[in-house]
């Protein structure tokens, strides 16, 4: 929803450029768990590799969803929006497959 249906961006900027802006899978993960103040208090005022100033209102949602899901949910970012290989995706992501 903040991101639009296809991730162009609504609320929340859209999820074209996220590889460059996560290029490991780890550090989105952080982001998805923690959120925009989450990651302010551990890292600082910025974020990812363009080192792009911490705005808006990221949600954290380590406390709604598994750290298990949050891996697939980057993982899926990053094949649908970033255009990785789904297969990729899920290893850079370290993803279980069922």
């Amino acid at each position: 929803m903040c991101h639009g249906a296809r991730g162009e961006g609504s609320a929340g900027p859209a999820l074209e450029n996220l590889i460059e802006t996560w290029p490991l899978c780890s550090d989105q993960v952080e982001w998805i768990a923690v959120g925009s103040e989450g990651w302010r208090a551990r890292h600082g005022a910025t974020y990812g590799a363009p080192d792009k100033p911490v705005a808006g209102g990221m949600p954290a949602h380590e406390d709604q969803l598994t750290p298990e899901e949050m891996r697939r949910v980057a993982a899926f970012e990053r094949a649908e929006y970033g255009g990785l290989d789904p297969e990729a995706a899920l290893t850079q992501c370290e993803v279980v497959h069922d």
